[in-house]
């Protein structure tokens, strides 16, 4: 959950050439469950809390806390100056927030402001992440400046512990699970360090050769890193013995990654897709196109309930939650015609909007059930012989809303 683009100006050329080679991907839109306006530029950060009720977008200037269940306001922070990158606390009583190389830690239960760190980069910070037991805030950023561009703080009383040597920035940190290690992807070097905690040692270095724009361990195993980068690629990582478990292709540049809670899925925004990936073997769960008139995605991330995820777009300052798709559940964009034969006792079931390669069960009333997979069109039929056409209903499982009968 922690993206920071480092690289933003290369991007918008690399997003744009790409973009014309990617178009057709994608069974429709996500189905949002609402919408809201941070203000008119990118959110570029986004944070559930803990228990999932609190939305947090960080935009250009402004940090603003929304209501999970239907995106009323709840907070609106104010003027944070430039890019404010936001998180939570582990246990949920504590709210981080940057403005360029300031940290600002708020108490939730009324919103007032604990303390201010500094993290002195000089190109501000593009990063933060708490540790597991909530005792630590790492911030990494500081392009081109500096060798030492992640800062460990001490949450209780600000003090800075410990500086790491993140070669050419930090653009993206995280914690693992256990809280034993601290990763840092570079946007500019194009490498991934992984540091132990304990005394500060660079454990591991994994290469990419590409700009780093998205690191995210695995909630539910500490050796299991994801990252994503300019090459368009979603990796994942094995940190024992630094060897890439398998790379997988998306539409674009990607420009975040994230876990599910439960380890079995990943999420990437790019462009204009938002691909979700199985953990398991790398296949393509879903992917998402089709956001009419939106910028490009910028930030996703899954809700802790893991029943939505929340993604932003760029320069609207539109946030989005939508709705997480499951295995059996019915895909929006798909729509049921019939084509009813009472001369042949025929019944022929027609859906498109299927994603590519699903299968779905098509019941009929005066039959059965039977199973359609979709073609590459996203087209899928099922055909009913020897039945009693006039007053059969014809429904799709997992689809309540759809359904047709013959006269």
């Amino acid at each position: 959950m922690k993206l920071r683009c480092a690289w933003k100006h290369v991007f918008w050329v690399s997003v744009l050439v790409g973009a014309m080679a990617t178009s057709g991907l994608g069974q429709g839109p996500p189905e949002v469950s609402w919408k809201a306006y941070a203000d008119d530029s990118t959110a570029q950060s986004l944070a559930f809390s803990p228990d999932g009720d609190i939305l947090a977008s960080g935009s250009y200037r402004r940090v603003i806390f929304w209501r999970a269940s239907d995106g009323g306001l709840i907070h609106d922070f104010g003027d944070q100056r430039a890019l404010p990158k936001v998180a939570f606390s582990p246990e949920g009583s504590v709210f981080a927030s940057t403005a360029l190389d300031v940290i600002r830690l708020w108490d939730l239960s009324d919103f007032s402001l604990i303390r201010s760190m500094s993290a002195d980069f000089a190109s501000g910070i593009w990063s933060i992440a708490f540790s597991p037991d909530g005792t630590l805030l790492a911030a990494g950023g500081g392009i081109y400046t500096r060798d030492k561009e992640v800062r460990l703080f001490r949450v209780s009383d600000g003090e800075l512990l410990r500086s790491f040597n993140a070669a050419s920035g930090a653009v993206v940190t995280d914690f693992s699970p256990d809280g034993s290690l601290l990763v840092c992807g570079s946007g500019v070097a194009g490498d991934i360090r992984v540091f132990q905690l304990s005394d500060g040692s660079l454990i591991r270095t994994l290469a990419t050769e590409h700009s780093v724009t998205g690191v995210a361990f695995s909630p539910s195993d500490a050796d299991v890193l994801a990252s994503c980068g300019a090459d368009s690629q979603v990796r994942v990582w094995r940190i024992s013995d630094g060897s890439l478990i398998r790379a997988m292709p998306v539409p674009n540049i990607p420009t975040h990654v994230d876990f599910s809670p439960d380890g079995t899925l990943l999420i990437a925004g790019s462009y204009r897709y938002i691909t979700i990936l199985r953990t398991a073997d790398g296949s393509v769960d879903r992917t998402y196109d089709e956001f009419r008139g939106e910028p490009f995605v910028w930030s996703t991330i899954f809700s802790p309930d893991d029943l939505h995820f929340a993604y932003s777009t760029g320069h609207n300052g539109k946030i989005f939650l939508a709705r997480k798709q499951n295995p059996g559940d019915c895909q929006p964009a798909i729509t049921l015609s019939l084509a009813c034969k009472p001369t042949n006792n025929v019944i022929v079931a027609k859906l498109t909007g299927v994603e590519i390669g699903q299968t779905v069960t098509v019941n009929a009333s005066c039959d059965g059930s039977k199973e359609a997979t979709a073609n590459d069109r996203g087209k899928a039929r099922a055909k009913f012989k020897n039945v009693k056409v006039a007053g059969c209903e014809i429904t799709v499982t997992g689809c309540p809303d759809l359904a047709d009968s013959c006269p």
